[in-house]
């Protein structure tokens, strides 16, 4: 299990993690979301199913010369947010594709920072991860907003599954998120955040 053992020593974070949950609203955790991808200028971000709300404003606003790589399953998201944020497509800071799902359609080590909303287990393929690693460049970010179905142990399976691809967990936090508006689930959901790096290659003789 990812969370046995030494946790300080495994995911090489200064700060406690969370298991509790947090309590905090939907603009704030945009903010954790923002903060954990530690955006640089010269950045190629990749947003991995984006939603119906991408954060294109405010990843391209994060630092000088970012851009914004939108991929989505759904055809209808693709094309409102092609719709929407039609102003950073011509100025090319950013694009939106369809994607199937399984290969990313770019080369190795082309991202510096990539997000990826997920939610439930059941519709994660067994090569994201190793797709993410691949166009990920070494030293590069990987935020999981994860949103997970009945049990919070599901959230730890994710982390295991990057640790096989590859990846060092850097921080792993579990959230109680306030909607603003109360739903049949109720008016908060679970959030987890979990913050991978993919870490650098040793030369021989390091």
């Amino acid at each position: 299990m990812l969370i046995s053992g030494n946790k300080e020593g495994l995911y090489h974070t200064e700060d406690r993690m969370v298991y509790t949950g947090e309590n905090i609203d939907v603009p704030e955790l945009k903010e954790r979301i923002l903060s954990a991808l530690c955006i640089v200028p010269n950045s190629r971000v990749l947003d991995v199913f984006f939603g119906a709300e991408p954060l294109v404003a405010e990843i391209t606003g994060e630092a000088w010369k970012t851009h914004y790589f939108g991929l989505e399953t759904s055809e209808a998201f693709v094309r409102k947010a092609t719709k929407l944020f039609s102003g950073y497509t011509k100025e090319r800071k950013a694009v939106f594709n369809l994607y199937d799902g399984e290969r990313i359609p770019y080369v190795n080590r082309f991202f510096h920072r990539i997000l990826s909303t997920l939610s439930g287990i059941t519709g994660i393929s067994p090569a994201f991860f190793t797709e993410n690693y691949r166009v990920l460049a070494e030293s590069g970010i990987t935020v999981i907003a994860y949103k997970p179905g009945k049990q919070m142990d599901e959230a730890v399976s994710v982390a295991d599954s990057a640790m096989e691809a590859g990846f060092i967990v850097r921080d792993f936090k579990m959230f109680e998120v306030d909607k603003g508006v109360k739903t049949r689930e109720g008016k908060t959901e679970k959030q987890v955040l979990i913050v991978l790096e993919k870490p650098e290659k040793k030369l021989p003789g390091q």
